[in-house]
């Protein structure tokens, strides 16, 4: 495996888990703080909750600009490498 292709793998496997992760942790705050908490008197755990959420939003965020990162430069990668066959076989 070549060196250009090890960062995009490690930013994929990265992005993949921080997206993971960033959609239990909105999911979590969905059910923990809204729907847990419908009909009751005390609504105070959607505001407490609140940093779960956009710590949630933000590592999904993150997660899927580096998982999109990482296919189009793993694509890119492969469309070069495509290139260098053709050209290589063109020749005598």
């Amino acid at each position: 495996m070549t060196r250009n292709k090890i960062w995009p793998r490690i930013t994929l496997a990265f992005g993949v888990i921080n997206s993971l992760a960033g959609g239990v942790l909105v999911v979590a705050y969905a059910m923990a703080a809204v729907v847990a908490r419908v009909g009751e008197a005390d609504q105070s755990l959607r505001f407490w909750y609140l940093p779960i959420l956009f710590i949630g939003i933000m590592a999904l965020g993150i997660g899927l600009s580096c998982t999109f990162w990482a296919f189009n430069r793993l694509r890119n990668i492969r469309r070069a490498a495509a290139g260098k066959e053709s050209q290589d076989l063109s020749k005598p």
